[in-house]
């Protein structure tokens, strides 16, 4: 059923908002450039010190501006492509020795149930037996 069919009672309409879909296009179509990422960490930190460091650490082209979504969970909305290419590319970030885990957000996915539990990340294993020393 189409919302042009819905008709509701003035009662039922009193606590009812309607948003015009061209709103919601544009808040999708932001999410190409968008990442979610979760702080692992028990322990309190300062917020502001977060946003600041990643900001300095990423040295980005044009401006991010990270949005606190729930305790130790971020949104990083990019102005441009290849920041966030830059940033996901380089991963994996940390923060006062704990990691940040990040991950691309779809259309169809909600932030406050993306899994942010794991993270690819190098691993240096010195004086390695040579048989198991696989040079690239």
């Amino acid at each position: 059923m189409k919302s042009k069919q819905l008709f509701l009672s003035d009662v039922e309409a009193a606590g009812v908002v309607v948003l015009e879909e061209e709103v919601d296009e544009v808040e999708v179509e932001g999410l190409s450039l968008c990442l979610v990422g979760k702080l692992w960490t028990n322990q309190h930190f300062n917020v502001h010190a977060f946003k600041s460091t990643m900001v300095a650490a990423w040295k980005l082209k044009k401006e991010v501006v990270i949005q606190q979504m729930e305790k130790n969970v971020f949104c990083f909305p990019f102005s441009s492509s290849r920041d966030m290419e830059f940033v996901l590319k380089n991963c994996p970030w940390n923060f006062d020795r704990h990691m940040l885990v990040l991950k691309c957000i779809s259309r169809d996915e909600q932030p406050s149930v993306i899994n942010l539990d794991k993270s690819p990340f190098w691993v240096r294993i010195h004086d390695l037996p040579m048989k198991c020393n696989k040079s690239s």
